[in-house]
This record gives C-alpha cells, structure tokens and sequence, in this order.
C-alpha cells in the first residue's frame, strides 16, 4: 500500500507492508524457505516468520527476495528471480507483485532484514474522454525489461538474461481517465534501471480495443 504525495513536478510515495506478504529467505546458500510478514498492514517494519517450519532462527548471512517464489535462488552472493512482463494496475500505487526487493542478514544484524528495490519506477499520467485497460512499454532500441534476472549482493548490481522487451499493466476493470491535464490518472510501472538510449514507446488500449500510440524519442534513464 502507499501515501501518494506531490514532490516538485513528479510524484512520490511511501512503501509499507501488507499482512501476508511472502518472501524467500536464504541460510547462507541453502534452500529457498517461504516466510510471511505478520506485522500490520501499511507500516514500514515488522515481523516475518517461516511457513515451511517452526524455526526463526536465522543464521550468518542470510539473503532474502520479495516476493517469494518457487524459482527465486541464491548462488554465490547473486540472487536469480524473474522480473514479469505483466502488471496490474493499482490506484495511486504500483503492483507490489512486481516490486522485486532484496534484503541482507549478516551476523551481528539482529536477525534484521532491510529490504531495498531493485526496480526503479515510471508514472505516467493519462486523461481523456476515455477509460483504459493496458498500456503497453517498451523502448525504442528494444532494451530488455521483463523475463530472468538476478542481482549481484556484493556488487550491489541487476543484470537482465530474460528476453522480454515489452511491459504491459494491465486494468482488471477498466479504469475511467481524468478528463484534464490537471485532473489526470497515474499508472506507476516497475522497470529495470535501463537507460533507454532513443526513448520509449507506450500504446494505450481503451476497453473497446481502440489503441492510441505515444513515441518519446528522448533519452530517458530509468535509475
């Protein structure tokens, strides 16, 4: 969940967990263990514990990926996981289930994870006299931006081995648009830090499939 707040011509908003959040926790190189939070919902900080036994004890260095999934894996001090080319559109946020973070537990920590994202984010603001269910991204000299990844711990570095060139967020229901430019819709998308050299392309599906088509030629740096 989030607090959206307007920051000098962008927006930016606060992080914070949802009751049941599932991670995967690494015992040095050992297994990939399902753990939940069990802490309040839209606070920052709180407690996990293991789901696939009773034991929460950690040990010397320990990784961590949210969210859990069967595939997440440690190698190395490298964390392997796939970034998806599908979202889902959240009001006033992003979909968490594409919010990839990695957290460290070293000994000495206090058993305390501090997770950080490996995402950066892009927000577009959309109106007209229209409602919307995708929007499609990709960049102009096809950078690569969904699909397998993995993410060096020491070098604190994404690396992308996937072949996804697109990302589309997609509208369970179809979402009616501002009708101004000062009354828009945000849609936050999760991307890889990529810098797109000749910039991107976004293609906007309205619920009757008509499509509307928007180049940006500019360099952008997504960080």
């Amino acid at each position: 969940s989030t607090n959206p707040e307007s920051s000098v011509g962008y927006k930016t908003f606060l992080l914070s967990w949802t009751e049941g959040d599932l991670f995967s926790v690494f015992y040095n190189s050992a297994g990939n263990s399902k753990y939940k939070y069990v802490g309040r919902t839209g606070v920052t900080s709180g407690k996990i514990v293991s789901v696939n036994d009773s034991s929460d004890d950690f040990q010397p260095i320990n990784y961590a990926i949210y969210p859990y999934a069967e595939e997440n894996k440690l190698d190395n001090d490298v964390l392997y996981f796939t970034l998806p080319a599908q979202q889902n559109y959240k009001a006033n946020t992003l979909d968490m289930a594409a919010n990839t973070m990695v957290a460290e537990c070293a000994e000495g920590d206090n058993n305390k994870f501090e997770f950080k994202n490996v995402s950066g984010y892009i927000c577009l603001h959309v109106y007209g006299a229209t409602d919307l269910k995708s929007i499609e991204l990709k960049g102009n000299n096809n950078e690569i931006l969904a699909g397998e990844a993995s993410y060096d711990m020491i070098g604190e570095e994404i690396h992308m081995s996937g072949k996804g060139k697109t990302i589309t967020l997609n509208c369970d229901e179809a979402v009616a648009l501002g009708a101004t430019k000062d009354d828009a819709t945000f849609f936050w998308i999760a991307l890889p830090p990529t810098l797109f050299t000749n910039g991107v392309t976004i293609t906007l599906t309205d619920s009757e499939g008509n499509t509307h088509t928007e180049i940006i030629d500019t360099e952008l740096n997504i960080e």
